[in-house]
């Protein structure tokens, strides 16, 4: 099997992945989901930090991954609350990870046109067991008795992520509404014990991705 990556929103892209239908289980959820897993990351390596609400740069050092540094560039330069961040450039940043995994030869990226009219991106993982097994993982901690506070914190972050935009390889609504909800609460709780700001707009995310379509639906 390929090498897994580490960080969240690389692994947050995999979650994403319909091993079914071979393809993204719904491309502007997940763009949303790994701008999240994006912020994630720099919060859970000390670059970014919360105050009173916002995202401030803490270290600017470069990071060595491209969709970090870009983001954490932007940060330099620009105050705004985590809400504010998730929802801008989320589709610059699905592009900017398709391309690294596509250089990692995690995956192919193909540009289709439906009816021979509406342009569709499709995406191929090269190693599907990569994804499944990290699927089965988020499964695992979300199914898991052991307390929320021996959880890691990038594992914690990723199945909130995954319930946020209920994800299906990972938790149903009826689940996550249901009992798994609690342990759901928990996990999301452990985020905020690294930026209170991006618990807050984890939690609304569900809005944030309906305000950010104008209030229309999801398109695959």
């Amino acid at each position: 099997m390929t090498e897994t990556p580490t960080a969240v929103h690389y692994r947050a892209y995999l979650l994403a992945y319909d091993l079914e239908k071979e393809d993204l289980y719904d491309r502007t959820r997940t763009a949303f989901l790994t701008r999240a897993g994006v912020l994630t990351e720099l919060a859970l390596r000390g670059n970014i930090a919360d105050e009173d609400g916002d995202a401030v740069l803490v270290k600017s050092d470069p990071t060595g991954d491209p969709v970090l540094d870009r983001l954490l560039a932007q940060i330099g330069n620009e105050k705004r609350s985590w809400k504010s961040w998730l929802r801008h450039d989320y589709k610059e940043t699905l592009d900017a990870i398709e391309e690294q995994l596509v250089e990692q030869k995690l995956l192919t990226v193909q540009e289709k046109k439906v009816l021979g009219v509406v342009p569709k991106t499709h995406v191929t993982a090269t190693d599907p067991s990569l994804a499944k097994a990290l699927q089965e993982h988020a499964v695992e901690v979300l199914h898991s008795s052991t307390p929320v506070a021996q959880v890691g914190a990038d594992d914690a972050a990723l199945v909130a992520l995954a319930a946020a935009g209920t994800v299906p390889s990972v938790v149903t609504r009826k689940e996550s509404k249901g009992e798994y909800k609690d342990r759901i609460e928990e996990l999301t709780d452990r985020v905020g014990e690294v930026a209170p700001g991006l618990e807050k707009a984890l939690r609304g995310i569900r809005l944030t991705m309906i305000a950010a379509q104008g209030g229309l639906g999801f398109s695959g």
